[in-house]
């Protein structure tokens, strides 16, 4: 069991370098840069957030190091699933195309 939540603590910090990859993948080039800065800074208070929740638990609450890498594979369950919960967006030019139809809809 810690050996598979050490795995989705090292796959967490090497998904880092491939994010900005994704996003501009995926992002609407006049907004990548957006994107990327919106993406890094998340990134940037997820590390931030992380390092002090586990210095606490860790030098004051005397949590062992097991304990940190459950609450870490609990945390990337949990936010796969909440991931995998989101809506999908529609392209926008599925959303021009269905504008075009609905104009030309109302003018016959």
């Amino acid at each position: 069991c810690h050996q598979a939540a050490q795995f989705t603590v090292a796959a967490a910090f090497a998904s880092r370098v491939a994010c900005p990859a994704v996003a501009f993948a995926l992002a609407v080039p006049e907004q990548y840069q957006e994107s990327v800065h919106t993406l890094k800074a998340v990134m940037l208070l997820s590390n931030f957030m992380s390092a002090a929740v586990g210095e606490v638990l860790r030098d004051f609450a005397g949590a062992p190091l097991e304990t940190l890498f459950d609450i870490s594979a609990v945390g990337q369950a949990l936010s796969l699933a909440f991931a995998a919960a989101l809506p999908e967006e529609e392209a926008p030019e599925a959303e021009e195309a269905d504008e075009a139809e609905a104009a030309a809809a109302v003018e016959r």
